[in-house]
């Protein structure tokens, strides 16, 4: 790559007919004589460095700074205005030079050094002011999804106790009425709730505290809290758990029941009426396995390998009107940080499997804390049209 680099001189620096070939093709020199004509170049643009021959002139140096903020500017200077340098870098100069003999043997790799220098802390700049947008922008969305998250939390529990009749007996055709509200006003609750622990991951402010454990009470806690979403669905929900002896694991007890939760009702999503959902354990190896499986329309092998990204959603998960891609990509990172896995085992037209596995505890094993990357793990519910 042709860096074009401005000599501001009253006459062309000889030292450039000494440097060497492959430095020339790296470099392509212009030449003005005055500091107007030198502003007038820069502001078209094209110019990746200026060298100044300063002549005793710090004034020059300024109006080249506020002409091209973003431009090294190398300065020449006599051996006897050495004492100057100091002021030049305060000015702004990107490095100043030794107008000598000793020039042409290290000027070229001076001005290929200084345009690199200028480059990374125009990009470090870049970076500093993204992420400072950034956690802005988190901190907004964080702000309005909690608001939003409220009034929906209450009219939740509002279309709970119409169902159940607590404000008298309804018809069938409110009952159904009710329950077509209260199924969408739960899937904007879930989209709401994703982008909340999306948020929380990806600043590290989350907090798992890792210990020994079964994790079939917390199977059955989760497919008693996900039955009546089972009723509604017309969908038989099974725990083949109950007589399973498997070994304990290290883990965090909200972070495992936040990932089965949402994998359950990931299956109940997409598993039609009259359909099953199941949930199993077994031991491989030195991991226990978590198998959740439905009778949904399956899924394809291309797009399985998207299941687990964020914000990507197959074909089917667009069908649903809701989901923001986040669901699985939120579970995988729950997996990940028991440094276990998840898989997904499917063909279209014959249900799906997720299979997770978390590594048994050791007896070595202590109770640890970890502060790093994490998701907030507050109920909520990852579904299947999230990532899909």
């Amino acid at each position: 790559m042709t860096r074009t680099v401005l000599l501001l001189q009253d006459s062309p620096l000889a030292q450039l007919s000494t440097l060497s070939k492959d430095l020339l093709d790296q470099l392509l020199f212009e030449h003005v004589a005055t500091i107007s004509d030198a502003v007038a170049v820069l502001k078209n643009g094209g110019i990746s460095a200026v060298v100044l021959d300063l002549n005793s002139d710090i004034s020059r140096l300024i109006q080249l700074k506020t002409a091209a903020p973003d431009v090294a500017i190398l300065v020449l200077l006599n051996r006897q205005e050495k004492e100057k340098v100091k002021d030049l870098l305060a000015a702004g100069a990107d490095d100043v030079l030794a107008n000598d003999d000793t020039l042409g043997f290290h000027f070229a790799k001076s001005i290929l050094y200084a345009i690199e220098r200028k480059r990374s802390q125009a990009l470090s700049a870049r970076v500093t002011e993204w992420s400072f947008l950034s956690k802005q922008r988190d901190s907004f969305l964080a702000v309005i999804a909690h608001d939003l998250k409220n009034p929906l939390v209450g009219a939740g529990r509002m279309h709970e106790l119409l169902l159940n009749g607590q404000f008298g007996e309804l018809s069938s055709k409110q009952q159904e009425a009710i329950a077509t509200l209260r199924k969408a006003n739960d899937s904007s609750l879930k989209i709401i709730e994703n982008l909340l622990s999306l948020i929380s991951f990806e600043n590290g402010s989350a907090v798992m505290l890792f210990r020994e454990l079964d994790v079939k009470p917390i199977i059955a806690r989760c497919l008693q809290e996900l039955q009546p979403t089972a009723d509604i669905n017309q969908v038989k929900l099974i725990n083949e758990t109950a007589n399973m002896t498997v070994p304990t694991v290290s883990a965090d007890s909200l972070a495992i029941s936040h990932l089965v939760n949402n994998l359950v009702h990931n299956a109940l999503k997409f598993t039609p009426a009259g359909g099953t959902v199941r949930v199993g354990v077994s031991t491989a190896s030195d991991t226990v396995r978590i198998v959740v499986s439905d009778d949904g329309p399956g899924i394809s092998t291309e797009e399985q390998g998207l299941l687990f990204q964020s914000f990507e959603r197959g074909n089917r998960g667009k069908k649903k009107q809701s989901g923001t891609g986040l669901g699985l990509y939120l579970c995988r990172q729950i997996v990940e940080a028991h440094k276990g896995s998840i898989n997904c085992h499917s063909k279209e037209g014959s249900g799906a499997s997720f299979v997770v596995e978390i590594p048994v505890a050791s007896s070595t094993t202590a109770p640890t804390v970890n502060y790093g990357p994490t998701c907030d793990f507050q109920p909520q519910e990852l579904g299947r049209d999230d990532t899909l």
